[in-house]
């Protein structure tokens, strides 16, 4: 389950970051992919920390299991481009 719902965030995240290269404060749920809409407070911010600070922290964690194949979502190139920042955040870890 736990798996599941990291693979859910993942894409969340990842698919608009692919798109649009930004990360965003707030996602829809429902809608992977799909920024989230504003309590009215404030306007959406682009990158936020805790945001950011899970998808890499769940890339860690669930990166050999991490693919848009597994996400059912459709984003051109999307599944290669994850998977080279996958490469890319282990080899800088390696590197430390």
């Amino acid at each position: 389950m736990a798996s599941k719902i990291a693979h859910k965030w993942l894409c969340t995240n990842f698919v608009p970051f692919y798109n649009d290269t930004k990360m965003y404060e707030k996602y829809r749920v429902d809608e992977p992919g799909q920024m989230g809409l504003s309590s009215g407070e404030y306007e959406i911010q682009d990158g936020f920390g805790w945001t950011n600070g899970i998808v890499l922290e769940l890339l860690q964690l669930y990166n050999s299991t991490a693919s848009l194949q597994n996400w059912n979502v459709t984003a051109p190139l999307c599944d290669k481009k994850l998977k080279e920042l996958i490469i890319l955040k282990n080899k800088k870890k390696k590197e430390k």
